[in-house]
C-alpha cells in the first residue's frame, strides 16, 4: 500500500498572507462599506419625506372625514388638534408640527404642510415643503 503525502506549501515559509495582502483587503473592505452607508443613509433620509407625505394624506383624509360629519372643515383655529384623540397637533418625521390652513385657496379648500426636515419654509431634497395639495 502506498502512502499519500500532503504538502501544505511549496514553500513552507511562505505559508499564509502577507501583510501587504491583508492591508489590501482590509482597505478593499473599507472602501466597500463607506459606499454602502452612504446610499443606506440617503435612503434613511428620503424614507423621513415619504412618511410626511403619507402622514400628510392621512390627515387629509381625516379633515374630509370630519367635514362629512360636522358639515365644515376644522377652523383655523381647532386645527389638526379637532381630529386627535388627546387634542394634539400632530407632528411630522422631523418632530415639527403640522401646520394647517382651513382658508387655503386650492382644491380642497384647506391644505396641510411640513416643511421638510429644516422646519423653515421653502428649501429643495430633504428640505423642501410638503403640501397636501401637491399630493
Amino acid at each position: 500500500m502506498s502512502r499519500l503525502k500532503y504538502r501544505t506549501s511549496a514553500h513552507p515559509s511562505r505559508a499564509g498572507m502577507t501583510l501587504v495582502e491583508i492591508v489590501v483587503v482590509v482597505a478593499i473592505l473599507l472602501v466597500l462599506t463607506s459606499v454602502l452607508s452612504f446610499g443606506i443613509f440617503n435612503i434613511y433620509k428620503t424614507s423621513y419625506t415619504q412618511v410626511a407625505s403619507l402622514e400628510i394624506r392621512r390627515l387629509g383624509d381625516q379633515v374630509v372625514i370630519h367635514e362629512l360629519v360636522h358639515d365644515a372643515v376644522p377652523t383655523q383655529a381647532e386645527g389638526l388638534a379637532a381630529l386627535s384623540d388627546d387634542g394634539q397637533t400632530p407632528t411630522d418625521s422631523w418632530r415639527n408640527a403640522y401646520e394647517y390652513d382651513a382658508d387655503a385657496p386650492v382644491r380642497a379648500g384647506f391644505d396641510i404642510t411640513s416643511h421638510g426636515s429644516d422646519g423653515e419654509p421653502g428649501g429643495s431634497g430633504n428640505d423642501a415643503d410638503i403640501h397636501h395639495s401637491d399630493l
